[in-house]
């Protein structure tokens, strides 16, 4: 449809003059909300699924775009609170290793942030190795 929107010279009446009244306000008042509601579930989903680990030395999970991070426990230089669009979150901080998001609604979210409370060190003493 967007195709044909701009095809058509961004015309509405050439676009839509085969959809009735009917159907345009069907298109707007369900379409679009139907859409929006698909469109958040898988999103919360993919939410779901972005999970904490602590092993082997490394703290698992997600960074801001939702692309798996992994930042040794050593690394951690501090501990910040983030919150956009109705997210909250605490963002793990690494110099050398970037980010990682912990959703507030995290499951045992005080026994992870105290596993990570002695972990954390003075940023000025953290070196990023060369490469």
């Amino acid at each position: 449809m967007a195709y044909h929107f701009i095809s058509k010279g961004f015309d509405y009446a050439k676009t839509f003059e085969k959809l009735s009244p009917l159907g345009f306000f069907t298109l707007i008042f369900l379409g679009v909300p139907l859409f929006s509601v698909i469109f958040a579930f898988l999103i919360s989903q993919y939410s779901r699924i972005a999970n904490i680990t602590v092993s082997d030395g490394k703290i698992t999970g997600r960074n801001y775009w939702m692309l798996k991070n992994a930042i040794p426990l050593s690394d951690i230089t501090k501990l910040t609170n983030f919150s956009s669009n109705g997210i909250n979150a605490i963002v793990v901080n690494s110099e050398c290793h970037g980010k990682v998001y912990i959703l507030e609604d995290t499951e045992h979210l005080n026994e992870l942030l105290g596993l990570l409370e002695p972990y954390l060190t003075n940023a000025e003493s953290t070196k990023c190795p060369t490469k």
